[in-house]
C-alpha cells in the first residue's frame, strides 16, 4: 500500500512540475524605486560663559563661550559680529574696544563681519571657543558695558 501511495505522489508530481514551471515562465516582474531626501540642516549650539570682564586691568584670550557648529551641508559658511560694532559700551555711549579670537584666528577687530567658509559638513562634536581680549582702560568712567556678538551659520 505505501508503495502505491508513493508512485501515486511521485505521479502526482511528474504531472504538476510542467504545470509549475509554465507559471514561472509567465510571471511578470516589477520595480520598485526607493527615494528620499535629507534637507539641509545648519545650526549653532552656543554656551554663553557668562564671563565679567575686568576692563580696568584688561584681559587677554579669555574665553567667553564656545559655538558649536552643525551643517550637514558640503560647503558652508559662519559669521561673527557684534552689535557695537566690536565695543563694550555703557548706557551713557561710552566705548571700549576688544577683539575677539575664534577656530585659531588672530585677534580680530569686530568692526565689520568675519567669515569663515567651511567645505566639509560639520556634525557632531565641533566646538570652537570664542575668546575675548580687552586692552586695560584704568581710566575708564565707571558703569556697567556690554556687546552682543552675533553669530550666524548658512549653507552655500
Amino acid at each position: 500500500m505505501t508503495r502505491f501511495v508513493t508512485a501515486k505522489a511521485i505521479a502526482f508530481i511528474a504531472i504538476l512540475l510542467p504545470i509549475l514551471f509554465s507559471f514561472v515562465g509567465a510571471a511578470s516582474g516589477h520595480n520598485l524605486k526607493l527615494r528620499g531626501k535629507m534637507e539641509t540642516v545648519c545650526e549653532l549650539k552656543i554656551n554663553d560663559l557668562a564671563r565679567g570682564l575686568n576692563l580696568g586691568k584688561g584681559e587677554s584670550s579669555v574665553t567667553v563661550g564656545t559655538v558649536n557648529e552643525q551643517c550637514n551641508q558640503f560647503g558652508f559658511v559662519v559669521g561673527i559680529s557684534s552689535a557695537n560694532r566690536g565695543a563694550l559700551v555703557d548706557q551713557r555711549g561710552n566705548r571700549i574696544p576688544y577683539q575677539v579670537q575664534y577656530d585659531g584666528s588672530g585677534l580680530l577687530s569686530l568692526s565689520g563681519e568675519w567669515m569663515w567658509l567651511r567645505f566639509w559638513p560639520s556634525v557632531g562634536d565641533n566646538n570652537k571657543d570664542l575668546q575675548v581680549t580687552v586692552p586695560a582702560r584704568p581710566q575708564a568712567t565707571a558703569g556697567d558695558y556690554s556687546d552682543t556678538i552675533i553669530v550666524t551659520i548658512a549653507a552655500l
